[in-house]
């Protein structure tokens, strides 16, 4: 799936804002909505294709509880400065799925670059997979989905008009929001996980890429999901169906 059109886009409407800001914002409404439609089919059958790969690679599970409390703890560890709301949010996640600590988890391979950019979308449907550069035999399923599902917004948020306002802000202008719960909730449904453990899914999955340990010629920077300015967003996003964030 070749997206740089809509990444170039952005930067041709940033010039046209120069000289009329109010087309800017008419014409980039327009394109986001076709920027999301040109991904949802594809992320879909992403999804569809990391539950067959995950299933293929299944070696055990672990309770949510378990989950929660080895990444974050791991994470605290590993920081020196970390905000206040950050540290708030991660320590909330235990009491977000209170009803769901004894939950089960299966783990499985993790492909660590599961992006729209490795994946080979066929004309009958089917997906091929690429790079395994950064395989690890043993994980838990958020990664992967959340680098789905996530990195190509980040990347359209941050060369668009919003890029100065939140990840949150720019999601809900632009109904990404709605979208992202569909994908999230077609996952789950295929796992067999409750929905009420969406809104953990993205902080899970943001400390794996933030922990994960990269090869040198590797710049981590060049992953969406990974550094301190993004986890806050992450941190900042609220997934639950009935809400605005």
């Amino acid at each position: 799936l070749n997206l740089n059109w809509h990444y170039t886009m952005d930067n041709r409407l940033n010039r046209v804002a120069l000289i009329n800001n109010f087309f800017r914002k008419i014409i980039s409404f327009v394109e986001e909505k076709l920027f999301l439609k040109a991904i949802d089919q594809k992320i879909v059958q992403g999804t569809e294709a990391l539950i067959e790969f995950q299933e293929a690679t299944l070696c055990g599970n672990s309770r949510l509880n378990d989950v929660i409390n080895e990444a974050v703890n791991s994470y605290l560890n590993s920081q020196i400065d970390t905000s206040e709301d950050v540290v708030k949010s991660l320590s909330g996640l235990n009491s977000k799925t209170k009803n769901l600590l004894e939950l089960s988890i299966t783990k499985s391979a993790v492909h660590g670059d599961y992006d729209l950019n490795n994946l080979l979308f066929s004309r009958n449907k089917k997906v091929s997979l690429v790079d395994f550069e950064h395989l690890e035999k043993v994980g838990y399923p958020f990664l992967d989905l959340a680098n789905l599902i996530f990195n190509p917004l980040i990347m359209k948020w941050k060369g668009s008009y919003l890029k100065n306002r939140s990840f949150a802000e720019y999601l809900n202008k632009y109904g990404a929001k709605k979208y992202i719960i569909k994908w999230f909730e077609l996952f789950c449904n295929k796992k067999g996980l409750p929905n009420s453990i969406i809104p953990v899914i993205p902080l899970l999955a943001c400390i794996q890429q933030n922990m994960k340990t990269y090869p040198q010629h590797r710049d981590p920077n060049t992953y969406p999901m990974y550094g301190k300015d993004i986890f806050k967003e992450i941190c900042a996003l609220d997934l639950n169906e009935n809400t605005k964030g």
